[in-house]
């Protein structure tokens, strides 16, 4: 199975430690490990983090030939629990904000395309998704993990997201924001 992932690499960082993440770096290496083939789309800066990311990709066998360096620092979100929720503060102007495709990017019959809604916050990467979605007759599936965070999303874009997928992935308390009814699932 062919799987193009495109969206967020970042580092959740925690009081005492980060950690590699993001919902899309989080699927391509889940994915990877379970035998599909991978091609990540995202961006990550030229600094120690995004170092530390192409080799944590390498190490889990994700592909690194979409991932593109730019000058802005890669990815970053300080997490703290309040009643046992997590919060999540999210820099601004991201490398993954500036996310590129690939001009020699093949996508075979059968691929699943997969994009979650925060890389879309900056007209770059909205901009290169909307790109790769106007080849929708190429993808079997599309697949979309919608992520809520802060004021980085609006009704447009969770509709016209909403629109271009096959496939919803929605929590439990994104479903309370965008106030969907329907049948709870366990």
């Amino acid at each position: 199975m062919k799987i193009v992932v495109f969206g967020e690499i970042l580092w959740d960082v925690f009081e005492d430690e980060k950690k590699i993440g993001g919902a899309p770096f989080n699927f391509a290496a889940h994915a990877a490990r379970e035998g599909a083939d991978v091609c990540l789309i995202s961006a990550v800066g030229n600094d120690p983090l995004g170092d530390k990311a192409m080799k944590a990709c390498e190490k889990l066998n994700v592909p690194v030939e979409c991932i593109t360096r730019v000058e802005q620092q890669t990815g970053r979100c300080m997490v703290h629990l309040e009643n046992g929720t997590p919060v999540y503060d999210l820099s601004g102007d991201m490398a993954y904000d500036h996310i590129t495709i690939p001009e020699d990017l093949c996508i075979d019959e059968g691929t699943t395309l997969y994009f979650g809604t925060l890389a879309q916050r900056s007209s770059d990467s909205h901009d290169a998704l909307r790109r790769l979605l106007d080849r929708r007759e190429s993808f079997q599936e599309v697949f979309l993990d919608i992520n809520i965070r802060q004021d980085y999303y609006s009704s447009e874009l969770i509709e016209e997201s909403i629109a271009a997928s096959t496939i919803l992935k929605i929590s439990r308390e994104e479903i309370g924001v965008l106030n969907i009814q329907g049948e709870p699932v366990d």
